[in-house]
């Protein structure tokens, strides 16, 4: 599985400050933050923000949130940068990050999604690792599915593995395209159980839905996912490219 380079968003960040982030409560509105940036593609807002977070962790009291979000920054950096070894590395940090956050937290769906979907971007990088990784991506991302019914993150990410995985090795663009309607679906009714949960990823299900239609020739609500992702997120240069 290979999570297409233009395809997530960017970071407008506002980085809270450091001494409150060492206490575990300058995740609220990080998510946002993170998404807002990687949906304008600004990849030096991201490295400011995982710097942020990462000086947070080794000072302070990190919560799952901390390894959370440091895990997210790295990973859409290793899908943002076009230089492969950069790309390992920052998919190589993500990785650590998340596996770190699930050793304190083992039940955190989120985490553990993230994670499996982590592997799907380093199966991308190096084909010949999915052969022993790809019984990752699946193992993470149901646990993350059984962890907790319903989560929007979890269900899209589903669908992006399916969606790249190709369909000698398990793959299903229909079952993709049903996982997206259901993560919509869920984005509908899910609410965040603290303020600095994870929120992002309805404009970007929008768009994999997008991708799908327009796979399937279904060029009309191609066309309709793309204008409701940038009406959630107007900056979404993807979402524009696609459109255009």
């Amino acid at each position: 599985m290979r999570i297409d380079m233009g395809m997530i968003s960017l970071l407008c960040l506002s980085i809270l400050p450091l001494a409150a982030q060492a206490e575990g409560v300058s995740q609220k509105g990080t998510s946002e933050a993170i998404e807002r940036a990687l949906q304008r593609g600004d990849e030096t807002a991201l490295l400011e923000l995982r710097a942020s977070l990462e000086v947070g962790i080794k000072t302070g009291h990190p919560d799952k949130y901390s390894y959370y979000y440091l895990g997210l920054s790295d990973y859409e950096l290793a899908v943002l940068d076009k230089d492969n070894g950069k790309a390992t590395g920052y998919i190589d940090a993500a990785e650590d990050a998340l596996q770190a956050g699930l050793k304190l937290y083992p039940a955190f769906a989120e985490d553990e999604a993230l994670l499996g979907s982590s592997y799907g971007v380093e199966i991308g990088l190096h084909p010949f690792k999915g052969i022993y990784l790809g019984s990752k991506v699946t193992s993470h991302l149901d646990h993350a599915a059984k962890l907790v019914q319903g989560n929007p993150r979890v269900l899209l990410l589903q669908g992006i593995s399916d969606y790249e995985t190709p369909e000698a090795y398990g793959g299903d663009k229909q079952r993709a395209m049903a996982e997206f309607h259901a993560a919509l679906a869920a984005f509908d009714t899910y609410q965040q159980p603290e303020t600095q949960a994870p929120s992002w990823g309805r404009a970007e299900t929008h768009v994999w839905l997008a991708r799908v239609e327009t796979d399937l020739k279904d060029f009309t609500a191609a066309r309709a996912d793309l204008t409701t992702a940038l009406k959630i997120a107007p900056d979404y240069k993807y979402a524009q490219r696609l459109l255009d």
